[in-house]
C-alpha cells in the first residue's frame, strides 16, 4: 500500500501548539514525494450532520490513499473510510463504552495508527477488533542536530508550555536558596502568553515554532513530565504517553529534569537513558540542578539518539508496515 496524499487542515487553523504537526505533514509530503489535500473540516463536519452523502465533497477521492493526523480519535468525523490511514496522536479512552464506540468509528479504515506504545498495548490487551499499529511521533528533520551543534545558553532553566507542578514547585524552592539562579518562564500579560525572566522582565512573545525552539536552546535546563503523572488520572486517564516535547529539549541541548513512570512508551523513547534525572523528592532535583548548572550535555549522545526520532525516519517505518497491508 502507497500513500499518495497528506490531509491537512491548516488553511483553518494555526495556533500554536497545531504547528508541530504541519511540520510533521511537510517531511512526510515530501519524504512520499506526493501533495497535501486541504480539508475543511468545519464545514465538512456542519453539511454531514444533515446531508452525510455530501461528505465525499470534502474529501479526497476513494482511490487516494491518504493519510492523516489526527489530534484525538473523536475528531475523526467523516473519514471512516477505506482509503483513510489515521495516526491518532492523543488516545485517552479506557472504559468499554468509549473504546466500542472507537472501534465504530474506524471499521472502516485498512490500518489505524496510535502514536504511544502504551497506548497500542493496552488496545491490545482489550482484544481491539481494528488492525491496530505504532507509529512514534517524531521531530521535524529541520531541527536536526549533530555532535559539534554548539547552542549559547544564557539560562539555567526555560520553563515554556505546560509544566508539570511538582517540578514547577521544586524550580521555586530552588530559586529561593539559589540566588544566582537564572530562569525565563510564561506568564499570561495583556491576553498574551509572554516569556520573563526570574526578575519579571519581559523577554518576548512565542508566536511560531521557532520562537518556542529559540527560547528553549537559550536553557541550560528543561523540566518534562509525561501527561498523567501527578495529575491522580485527571489529564489523560492515567495514560502517559512521552510527548515531543522531551524530543524538543534533546535537540535545543538542555539537560532534562523530569516526572514520568515506566511503560512501554517511556522505554521506546529511552528516558531512563537520556534524561538526567527522574526525581521523586526535592535533594535530587537540588542535586541535579547544580550538575546541570556547571555541566555541558553529550551532542555526540544526543545526535545520535535523536537519528533514531526524526520524522523522516518514521516516514520509512510508515511504510514497511504499509507493505506488509495489501
Amino acid at each position: 500500500m502507497k500513500i499518495q496524499s497528506i490531509l491537512t487542515r491548516r488553511q483553518i487553523t494555526n495556533y500554536s501548539s497545531i504547528q508541530i504537526v504541519y511540520e510533521w505533514e511537510d517531511i512526510f509530503a515530501k519524504s512520499l514525494g506526493v501533495g497535501l489535500f486541504k480539508d475543511d473540516d468545519r464545514r465538512r463536519s456542519w453539511v454531514c450532520k444533515y446531508l452525510p452523502f455530501l461528505k465525499r465533497l470534502f474529501l479526497p477521492p476513494p482511490s487516494l490513499k491518504t493519510f492523516v493526523f489526527e489530534m484525538a480519535w473523536r475528531d475523526h468525523r467523516g473519514l471512516n473510510s477505506k482509503n483513510m490511514i489515521p495516526l491518532i496522536i492523543d488516545f485517552f479512552s479506557r472504559n468499554q463504552k468509549e473504546l466500542d464506540l472507537f472501534y465504530k468509528s474506524f471499521q472502516k479504515n485498512p490500518v489505524v495508527f496510535v502514536s504511544s506504545l502504551e497506548v497500542y498495548d493496552f488496545l491490545k490487551s482489550k482484544n481491539c477488533p481494528l488492525n491496530i499499529a505504532h507509529l512514534g511521533l517524531s521531530l521535524s528533520d529541520k531541527y536536526k542536530i549533530t555532535y559539534d551543534t554548539v547552542f549559547e545558553k544564557k539560562y539555567d532553566l526555560v520553563m515554556m508550555g505546560r509544566q508539570n507542578s511538582v517540578l514547577e514547585r521544586f524550580a521555586q524552592q530552588y530559586a529561593v536558596s539559589h540566588s544566582d539562579f537564572t530562569y525565563v518562564y510564561q506568564k499570561k500579560e495583556n491576553g498574551n502568553i509572554c516569556n520573563m525572566d526570574q526578575s519579571g522582565r519581559i523577554l518576548g512573545d512565542v508566536n511560531s515554532r521557532e520562537d518556542y525552539i529559540r527560547f528553549m536552546s537559550l536553557g541550560r535546563t528543561m523540566l518534562y513530565s509525561t501527561p498523567d503523572i501527578d495529575t491522580d488520572s485527571r489529564r489523560s486517564h492515567g495514560f502517559n504517553q512521552v510527548t515531543p516535547r522531551f524530543l524538543e529539549g534533546i535537540a535545543t541541548g538542555c539537560h532534562v529534569i523530569a516526572r514520568y513512570p515506566q511503560n512501554s512508551d517511556v522505554e521506546y523513547y529511552e528516558l531512563d537513558r537520556m534524561v538526567l534525572a527522574n526525581v521523586k523528592d526535592y535533594e535530587a532535583f537540588e542535586k541535579a540542578m547544580d550538575y546541570a548548572r556547571s555541566n555541558d550535555v553529550d551532542m555526540k549522545k544526543y545526535s545520535e539518539y535523536l537519528a533514531k526520532h526524526y520524522t523522516s525516519v518514521r516516514v520509512k517505518e510508515l511504510q514497511t508496515i504499509l507493505d506488509k497491508i495489501k
